[in-house]
């Protein structure tokens, strides 16, 4: 099981449920603001999991991914996965990724 969990959300409402509930459950969780925050605290290390927000500043929660997977080994990167409050915009942006 993840035990250490990075959240990449700018929003301050949805950080502190996704916080609330992560550590409950027994979770380390650190928080990035933003897309490059969140690339950089990665790559600095040790997270097993990584939520990330597809509307972010800076760079959206696709391109954060996408620089993560190239900047780290398998090994190194955390399991990514996509939440939003946004569910049209992600499934537009799963479209866009599986079509090419």
């Amino acid at each position: 099981m993840a035990r250490r969990v990075l959240i990449v959300e700018d929003d301050d409402v949805q950080q502190a449920v996704l916080r609330s509930a992560l550590v409950q459950c027994g979770y380390e969780v650190e928080v990035a603001s933003d897309g490059l925050s969140a690339v950089h605290m990665a790559r600095a290390g040790g997270f097993d999991l990584a939520l990330i927000d597809y509307h972010l500043p800076e760079i959206d929660g696709l391109a954060s991914a996408r620089l993560l997977r190239a900047l780290m080994t398998e090994k190194e990167q955390p399991k990514l996965i996509a939440v939003t409050v946004d569910p049209e915009g992600l499934s537009l942006t799963y479209s866009r990724v599986t079509r090419g």
